[in-house]
């Protein structure tokens, strides 16, 4: 798949265009403001995956390109270090531990490839907060 990738929102619309009202490719690129082949790029993915339409209310945007593009994760891409969420997790059980200290605490162990603070927030809550049983166990 190519470096440049479209936005979630056009992604999403291409598959609701696509599967939901079964709209051509040439309709939907002149829709979405993308050439054709990305729409056929990324309905194919969509096709090869496990995933079916409509997607899973619960599905996070972070998995959706897991499962789509399995081989060049949005980390790796632009090589950003995700650290180890449920560490993160288990670490804000704790009284004195923030969310903004942690951060710092990764900042320091990868100063050149970290997260800027919303982003780390933004990263714990939909692959850890929006699937709160996921490390409760």
């Amino acid at each position: 798949m190519t470096e440049n990738r479209i936005t979630m929102r056009k992604l999403l619309e291409i598959l609701r265009m696509r599967f939901g009202s079964q709209l051509s490719f040439r309709q939907i690129s002149h829709s979405v403001r993308v050439s054709v082949g990305t729409v056929s790029n990324y309905v194919k993915a969509f096709q090869e995956s496990e995933l079916s339409w409509p997607l899973a209310e619960d599905i996070s945007e972070l998995e959706l390109i897991q499962v789509l593009f399995p081989d060049a994760s949005i980390a790796n891409r632009k090589g950003l270090i995700d650290p180890d969420w449920a560490e993160v997790h288990q670490e804000l059980k704790r009284k004195e531990v923030t969310k903004q200290r942690l951060w710092e605490e990764y900042c320091q162990a990868h100063p050149l490839n970290a997260y800027s603070y919303a982003q780390y927030c933004h990263r714990y809550h939909h692959g850890v907060v929006v699937k709160n049983d996921l490390y409760d166990s």
